[in-house]
């Protein structure tokens, strides 16, 4: 395998791990899942520390609808994140509030939606995206049969 430099969402990696990287995130943007699966999780065995792997993996899970295993990677990814990457992080806290979301665990999905919400507000405001968020939150707390009050926990 040739060793490559890579430049994926803002950061920098090289050697053959990121080359098989290359080749998966090319296969989720084209929603190729069956080709991106192996691919992602044998750039993750090689380099475990691959970020943008174990976000893509949640990708795919989440639209082969296996939720658990796509919120699994969504918060192995959140943190390898740098505080300062907003929108790295900010696209691992959606991935997380929507694979709730399609595992219908609404209660869950009303929290990870809160949690977006939050982060997101920080830098975002009232924009659109939030706007989204706070609709499907609500959409969720109505399906968990949760009152939308400030003392309820999912709502706050």
């Amino acid at each position: 395998m040739r060793a490559s430099t890579l430049l994926l969402f803002g950061f920098l990696a090289t050697g053959a791990a990121t080359d098989t990287l290359g080749q998966g995130v090319s296969a989720v943007v084209a929603q190729d899942y069956n080709r991106a699966e192996p691919l992602l999780k044998k750039a993750l065995s090689e380099d475990p520390n691959l970020r943008e792997g174990h976000y893509n993996l949640g990708v795919v899970y989440r639209e082969t609808n296996r939720f658990e295993a796509a919120v699994s990677e969504f918060k192995t990814a959140l943190p390898m994140f740098d505080e300062s990457d907003r929108p790295n992080r900010e696209k691992c806290l959606y991935g997380i509030a929507l694979a709730e979301d399609g595992a219908q665990n609404f209660e869950r999905a009303a929290d990870a939606w809160n949690g977006y919400i939050a982060y997101a507000r920080r830098f975002a405001g009232n924009e659109a995206v939030v706007q989204i968020a706070q609709q499907n939150r609500a959409q969720d707390l109505r399906l968990a049969n949760i009152p939308s009050n400030p003392s309820n926990k999912a709502s706050r």
